[in-house]
């Protein structure tokens, strides 16, 4: 009987639970793909941003794809997927649309990493970082 209690207290995996993979650069996920309720339009939040390119061009990312610094996306670490986000440079008031397809950002006190294609459109590669507002506009 008590080794019954003990087999159900065990601690189970969680298949879910990501882990960043140092050698590719990605998010993975162990088990089956995570499930995420979609965000409400107008959710927003303000932070850090980044950016990130050439090191992860063309690596596999969270979702999936493979990831091209050219186009409109970002990595946040909860919004679904294909979650489509307003970013606007609270320095400059430059403003551009990016898609999410990818986990993180990775260093601490950042909100969204996106890809070069937008931090160009948002003047943020000289500086690599700026104060920003994320809108969700699904």
């Amino acid at each position: 009987m008590a080794g019954m209690f003990f087999l159900g207290c065990t601690a189970k995996p969680y298949p879910n639970r990501g882990y960043y993979q140092r050698e590719t650069g990605s998010y993975a996920f162990s088990g089956s793909a995570i499930k995420t309720p979609p965000v409400a339009s107008g959710t927003s939040d303000e932070g850090m941003i980044s950016f990130y390119s050439d090191e992860f061009d063309g690596r596999k990312t969270a979702s999936g794809e493979k990831f091209d610094m050219y186009d409109m996306t970002a990595a946040h670490r909860t919004y679904p997927f294909g979650t489509r986000l307003r970013v606007t440079n609270l320095d400059n008031g430059k403003s551009v649309e990016v898609r999410v397809n990818d986990r993180g950002p990775f260093a601490k006190g950042r909100i969204l990493d996106v890809s070069l294609k937008a931090a160009k459109k948002l003047e943020l590669v000289g500086k690599g970082t700026a104060r920003a507002r994320i809108e969700v506009v699904n």
